[in-house]
């Protein structure tokens, strides 16, 4: 079996395809809404694909998961 590559968005790229502020993702990350994930190179915070379908589903229902 061969594991395809997943595209990984930097926090700018990220924050502008989900139509949120960067640091509205940074505080996301902080309250564990979403992985602290980051490219082990350079310590870049990376967002996937799932990443961004989770922070649709936020923004399109107006609700911020408690955790």
């Amino acid at each position: 079996m061969t594991e395809e590559k997943k595209k990984l968005y930097r926090l700018t790229e990220f924050a502008t395809m989900v139509g949120v502020y960067r640091d509205t993702v940074r505080n996301w990350q902080k309250r564990g809404i979403l992985p602290d994930r980051r490219n082990p190179v350079n310590n870049y915070r990376v967002f996937t694909d799932e990443d961004v379908a989770t922070v649709r589903r936020i923004v399109k229902g107006n609700i911020i998961p408690k955790k």
